[in-house]
């Protein structure tokens, strides 16, 4: 467009054009090459955009009169697309003729919308199943009502240890080192102690 601008003709134009492209030096086309071969698609670039590109390098060369083959541009493309894209390349290539142009600006971006939409989503039931096991390997809770003993004394209703009341500590301290073990002192943590006073 910054060629044509200011040209009131269609002559005009396309004589700015000819003299633009027509006679196109060696270095110009050298580069052009060049910038195919280091092609690669953007991290911002839909495939959309990096085609229409390509597309545009290669159409400097058919004004220079050094035409692209077709077979030469899309090794240029499948090579510089990224990997997701890898499986549609290869059923591309397994053709006998190669893909126009047009037949890959047309499936190309229709691939990247069914790769976008089959992205895996994460697993609603993953969080849950490992808080699960978390807890698992924890062990039971401990009660914060309830005093145990570092001795197996009081296993009966009559000695010191708790009565085997809900909290079950009757039988088997499993909580000896429960910060609740001593009884009968005026800064006990626990709000309710089991143990009976002498």
């Amino acid at each position: 467009m910054p060629l044509v601008v200011g040209h009131e003709t269609s002559k005009e134009i396309w004589d700015a054009l000819h003299a633009a492209f027509s006679s196109a030096s060696t270095t110009r086309i050298l580069s052009l090459n060049v910038a195919l071969q280091n092609l690669v698609q953007k991290p911002e670039e839909n495939v959309t955009q990096f085609l229409h590109r390509a597309k545009a390098l290669s159409d400097e060369l058919n004004v220079a009169e050094k035409p692209l083959p077709m077979e030469d541009l899309n090794i240029h493309i499948f090579h510089a697309l990224r990997p997701k894209f890898e499986s549609v390349v290869f059923t591309v290539m397994d053709r006998r003729e190669p893909i126009s142009y047009t037949e890959l600006h047309g499936l190309l971006p229709n691939s990247e919308y069914l790769i976008t939409s089959r992205q895996v989503m994460p697993d609603p039931t993953a969080n849950a199943t490992a808080n699960i096991a978390s807890q698992q390997s924890r062990g039971p809770p401990s009660h914060p009502y309830s005093c145990g003993s570092s001795t197996s004394r009081g296993r009966g209703r009559g000695g010191r240890g708790a009565p085997n009341g809900p909290s079950g500590f009757g039988r088997s301290n499993a909580y000896a080192h429960s910060p609740y073990t001593i009884c009968g002192r005026t800064n006990h943590p626990a709000p309710t102690c089991y143990y009976r006073k002498k």
